[in-house]
């Protein structure tokens, strides 16, 4: 009997993998990286899942209300070798994220790095002031 669930549990593993199915693979799509976005007292922190992207195919824009990161991850090994896939799960080809700021957030970024596959990015915050509004 515990055969017969480790196999129903692989198959039902196998048909609800959110992996891009293999009729899909030349066809050009634009994938969303993971992200995680938190505060702190005094920034915002952006870090996003871009592993085995080069620094140089990464581009950040910072819009107002909003920061825009794009770029591409291409598998250009073997290119020359005719290729049989078993199973695909790395997402190629070009990637975006938009990440709507709150309004606390300046436009200041203090810094983005890129190490180990994630883009660190951290924004200043504004601090909030007192502002006395006289009513009409």
């Amino acid at each position: 009997m515990r055969v017969y669930r480790r196999d129903l549990s692989g198959l039902l593993n196998d048909m609800t993998d959110q992996t891009q199915p293999f009729y899909l693979v030349e066809e050009e799509t634009l994938w969303h990286p993971n992200c995680d976005v938190y505060e702190t007292d005094q920034e915002l922190v952006i870090k996003l899942d871009l592993a085995g992207i080069s620094k140089d195919d990464i581009n950040i824009t910072f819009v107002p209300g909003a920061i825009a990161i794009r770029g591409s991850r291409m598998d250009n090994a073997g290119q020359d070798q005719k290729r049989f896939y078993h199973k695909i799960e790395i997402t190629q080809g070009w990637f975006e994220k938009i990440i709507h700021l709150p309004e606390t957030v300046s436009d200041k970024v203090k810094s983005s790095v890129y190490k180990d596959g994630m883009l660190d990015i951290r924004i200043s915050k504004e601090k909030a002031r007192t502002v006395e509004i006289t009513i009409e």
